[in-house]
């Protein structure tokens, strides 16, 4: 949750610090990669993670078209992958995720279960792959724009992929950007949802755009037309969407149980009204999610500080200059520490025991300042950029956070 006049922000406050005992425990962790992971909480069944086609304004924090948000059932929204986690992820920020959902099979809390597609090709990829996260940095092709052209019955030519889901089985739910002719399924529309098995390389269609629009008429009255299917995902066996017109119900979603119902309004997904550009069900207890109120900085500086949580929590702060990975996989969470294992600030803060903490209130919020060491403890990202990086754990379960990237001036 980002702080509104209705809702202020408490007086800011520094990061505290140290945590008794918890520097050797946490080094201990790193050097053994140890420990059962902890049992987490019931899906949120009625939350959801969502892009926005465009930039908006969350409380006081600006998020634009590659961010992640949560839509919680109360009606209240707060990011959770924003530009500065993407930079630290892959060395630089990317355009509109355009599609976005979570693998079966993998801790949906963890970096391995995120999947998504960019608006434009993005990294040396294109614009139909789909991509996940690469563990030592970077991004992994999952299957490619041309395994679906193939598939189609196309040689040639180019699609982009403008929905998936990939939560429910192995096989890949997907929608297009545009429309496309001649396919081995006829002329497909970029509101129908195919089904694509990575392992046959079959394809088949799910539902049609005549479908879909005539769950959002009966849903709503409206005859007017939903011009593309923007977002889709499964709770169970129930499928659920997002589309593009008009612009009434373009930052909503639906349903096609009972033949069509709106199961959230625009209203209720406490982003102003903004279009839906992807959309996934959010599943896990959550992880904890900062930002720092600058993507650039110089040494010295200090940096507003929002982090959203777990209410009454302690979450204590991993410094490091030199991008690298750290196995966390054993433990809740993001999965791995992306920071060097040799890094200079990171061990020097373990090794002196003076990990800096915050403590979220009743709502899980947090907001304070960090300052930026003076000396030259700042070092290299995945795209070779200078600067820091940050994570969180959460204590005492130890779940991790998305690292956070600030580039240095």
């Amino acid at each position: 949750m980002i702080h509104s006049p209705s809702n202020p922000a408490p007086k800011r406050k520094r990061l505290q610090g140290p945590v008794p005992g918890f520097c050797a425990s946490l080094s201990a962790c790193l050097t053994l990669a140890s420990g059962a992971i902890g049992a987490t909480s019931a899906s949120a069944q009625d939350s959801f993670h969502v892009s926005l086609s465009s930039p908006t304004t969350l409380g006081t924090q600006l998020v634009d078209d590659s961010s992640l948000v949560r839509a919680d059932a109360s009606g209240l929204a707060s990011p959770i992958l924003t530009e500065g986690h993407w930079q630290a992820l892959l060395g630089s920020v990317p355009g509109d995720v355009d599609a976005f959902s979570r693998r079966i099979g993998f801790d949906p809390e963890s970096a391995a279960s995120l999947v998504f597609s960019f608006l434009s090709d993005t990294a040396g990829f294109s614009d139909g792959d789909v991509l996940t996260l690469d563990p030592t940095g970077g991004l992994q092709l999952l299957f490619a724009e041309e395994d679906l052209l193939a598939a189609l019955g196309l040689v040639g030519g180019n699609l982009d992929v403008d929905a998936l889901d990939l939560s429910r089985t192995d096989q890949v739910y997907l929608s297009l950007q545009n429309d496309l002719p001649g396919t081995v399924l006829g002329d497909v529309q970029d509101g129908d949802v195919l089904v694509f098995d990575p392992i046959t390389q079959g394809i088949s269609l799910y539902l049609t755009e005549d479908e879909i629009q005539g769950a959002f008429t009966l849903a709503t009255g409206s005859l007017s037309a939903i011009g593309d299917v923007l977002g889709i995902c499964f709770r169970s066996n129930e499928f659920l969407f997002s589309i593009q017109s008009p612009s009434a119900y373009d930052g909503a979603v639906f349903s096609m149980a009972q033949g069509g119902i709106l199961l959230r309004d625009e209203a209720m997904m406490g982003m102003g009204g903004g279009e839906l550009s992807a959309l996934s069900l959010a599943q896990g207890s959550e992880l904890p999610c900062f930002a720092l109120g600058q993507l650039s900085a110089s040494p010295g500086d200090t940096l507003d500080l929002e982090v959203h949580g777990q209410p009454n929590t302690m979450y204590v702060a991993l410094f490091g200059g030199n991008t690298g990975q750290i196995d966390f996989s054993r433990r809740p969470g993001w999965g791995t520490i992306a920071m060097s294992i040799t890094d200079t600030w990171l061990i020097s803060t373990l090794s002196m025991g003076n990990l800096p903490f915050v403590v979220t209130d009743a709502l899980g919020d947090f907001s304070g300042s960090v300052r930026l060491p003076s000396t030259a403890l700042y070092g290299l990202g995945f795209g070779n950029e200078e600067g820091w990086s940050f994570q969180m754990l959460e204590v005492p379960g130890l779940k991790l956070s998305a690292p956070y990237r600030v580039l240095k001036n």
